[in-house]
């Protein structure tokens, strides 16, 4: 009787493939699958007869032995060293052109930005300041940040021809 009830306790063999472990497999296979068919299809054409004539269709990468830091003209090297810092030291009475207006007219209560253009001339004084584009429409004030750019003197330049130069000043 004892060898009947040793061999009725015998552990019963387990299928490796459970049910479980199809679907993965299945999953696994329909994923490779598709990421290779991705892979292997060749990259679409582009219709350069659809581009704008402005476009400019992309060519091969930059080749970084050829590749050297920009070094800006003559021009833009006077205003990173010169006129940037100089506007930034000079913008409180700026500020109080807009701040400090006590005329009729109502100014907004979120602020405005006014765009200023001039020449800065060979000895470095300041020519044609103008109001090149305004959110402030109120006069006194443009007239007021034109009064003070126009009094600015930047250190002289040897360039040929002025420099024309735009700069927003924001009132916030």
């Amino acid at each position: 009787m004892a060898s009947k009830a040793a061999s009725s306790t015998k552990p019963e063999k387990k299928s490796l493939f459970t049910l479980p472990i199809i679907l993965a497999l299945v999953v696994l296979s329909v994923a490779s699958a598709s990421i290779s068919y991705y892979l292997s299809k060749p990259e679409p054409k582009t219709n350069t007869k659809a581009l704008s004539k402005f476009a400019v269709p992309m060519g091969d990468p930059i080749d970084r032995r050829d590749w050297r830091p920009y070094k800006g003209t003559d021009q833009h090297r006077y205003i990173e060293k010169h006129v940037f810092s100089y506007i930034n030291k000079h913008q409180t009475p700026l500020k109080t052109c807009y701040f400090g207006y006590k005329g009729p007219e109502k100014l907004s209560p979120r602020g405005g930005v006014i765009t200023v253009e001039f020449f800065i001339e060979k000895d470095g004084t300041i020519t044609k300041p103008r109001v090149f584009r305004s959110e402030i429409k109120v006069k006194d004030v443009q007239q007021c940040v034109l009064g003070h750019v126009a009094k600015w003197k930047f250190p002289p330049h040897d360039l040929e021809k002025p420099i024309r130069y735009q700069t927003p000043f924001f009132f916030r």
